[in-house]
């Protein structure tokens, strides 16, 4: 489980999570690692493109973009 802080625009709860979209029969598959503002008035993502044989992305290219959309969604202007 990853801490985000809260939204740094309005202070609200954030979450995080995947979301697959382009799944018809003979399309491009996305595969998308978001963290966002649950009110949605902001995100931060990463999206993969990948062919329809599994598996989309190693363990390895999910983990890391995790890490990296949560160490991005946390940094705000004021940090060292």
């Amino acid at each position: 489980m990853y801490n985000l802080k809260p939204c740094p625009f309005c202070g609200g709860v954030a979450e995080s999570g995947v979301e697959f979209y382009g799944l018809q029969y003979g399309t491009e598959v996305k595969l998308k690692v978001v963290a966002r503002c649950k009110k949605k008035c902001c995100e931060r993502s990463k999206i993969f493109n990948a062919t329809r044989k599994l598996p989309l992305v190693s363990l390895k290219e999910y983990t890391d973009a995790f890490e990296s959309v949560v160490e991005d969604w946390n940094r705000r202007a004021n940090d060292d």
